[in-house]
């Protein structure tokens, strides 16, 4: 009898993960044929339970540091909390205690620039996706890339324009009509002050060296296995460059270290910051996918078409990197994608169908 059910026990064993076996190799054949049709340069990483289950990349690889730009937010505000939770700042303390002069520099906190509520002028808004003034995108504008901006430069010229609102007396309550890019170029600027170290070289120390983000970096870095954005005739496009202290978009890493990140910033913090951090925008906003699982997710775009320079033509970002997280009490799944091809048909493009097919694989998966 005993023999009999050892015996049973192994049969078993063997069917599921024969079973196993089967279910990822049609996912595998199922994201694979999805992959195909795509005319674009990509990175794509899906993980389960922190076990990459797919990767693949086309006009680049595992070693690509990819342009994120605004995943690099997450990224800048977990800096923060670290710096809160060193006691070297306060999520309350208004921005005129770290040297900064613009309007409302006395009424505006960090908790309002984590979330989107301090109506600071937009400048990095303004001058990259409506290109005003035009005149001075222009004038940073070399052959296939921007100038680095100094912060003396940037505060300069929001001080030449009016705020779009007071900081409201709710800095929490965030309405992303009001997005604002700036406010993270300038949380980065307060992690230089907080520290006593440039922001680059704190997230370095405190953030990716303790995940072991081992492939990332930043723009200025010019690192030579960064990505590089192409137009539709596969001409080089504008690479919008972003300066040391720039918070809202200045990251670049593989798609494995940002799968670190997402699998592993809830290590560095402690429980009450840890809550407050997770209320913020980027993982608050949950919602949920199928009746399995909740979701939230997060964009990030940038880089030019040449001709964005010279007409009125709508910004579309020649670059686009997004960070998607399923979760429910058993399992945690993390999508991170990163195009850098604009495109008749990518993942970022013809969407609403490649993204309800792609997604709906994954779950079932």
């Amino acid at each position: 009898m005993v023999k009999t059910t050892k015996t049973k026990k192994t049969i078993k064993q063997v069917s599921n993960r024969v079973s196993s076996k089967t279910k990822k190799n049609n996912f595998n054949n199922k994201m694979n044929t999805f992959i195909k049709q795509l005319n674009s340069n990509y990175g794509i990483i899906i993980s389960k339970n922190n076990k990459i289950i797919y990767e693949k990349y086309v006009g680049n690889n595992k070693n690509t540091r990819f342009r994120i730009f605004s995943c690099s937010k997450p990224i800048n505000a977990l800096a923060i909390f670290v710096l809160a939770q060193q006691n070297k700042l306060k999520l309350t303390d208004t921005i005129d205690k770290f040297g900064i002069n613009i309007p409302y520099n006395d009424k505006i906190t960090i908790n309002h620039l984590l979330n989107h509520t301090s109506g600071v002028y937009d400048f990095s808004s303004e001058l990259y996706f409506k290109l005003n003034p035009r005149k001075m995108f222009n004038e940073i504008l070399e052959e296939n890339e921007t100038k680095f901006i100094d912060f003396e430069t940037a505060i300069t010229e929001i001080n030449k324009n009016k705020p779009y609102f007071p900081p409201q007396k709710n800095p929490f309550k965030v309405d992303l009509k009001n997005y604002n890019n700036t406010a993270y170029d300038i949380l980065g600027y307060i992690i230089y002050v907080a520290s006593g170290i440039k922001t680059d070289e704190f997230i370095k120390q405190n953030i990716f060296n303790k995940l072991k983000m081992k492939d990332s970096g930043f723009q200025y870095e010019r690192h030579p296995n960064e990505s590089i954005p192409y137009e539709n005739n596969k001409k080089q496009g504008i690479k919008e460059q972003q300066n040391w202290y720039c918070g809202n978009a200045q990251i670049v890493c593989t798609l494995r270290d940002y799968n670190k990140f997402l699998s592993g910033y809830d290590t560095l913090l402690d429980k009450k910051n840890l809550d407050i951090y997770q209320k913020l925008y980027y993982f608050g906003e949950t919602k949920q996918f199928s009746k399995k699982y909740n979701y939230f997710y997060h964009e990030g775009g940038g880089d030019f078409n040449h001709k964005h320079s010279n007409d009125k033509e709508k910004y579309k970002p020649l670059t686009r990197t997004m960070m998607v997280k399923f979760y429910n009490e058993e399992d945690k799944i993390n999508i991170i994608m990163s195009e850098n091809y604009l495109n008749t048909n990518g993942f970022f493009s013809n969407n609403n169908t490649n993204w309800n097919y792609m997604l709906g694989n994954i779950i079932e998966f």
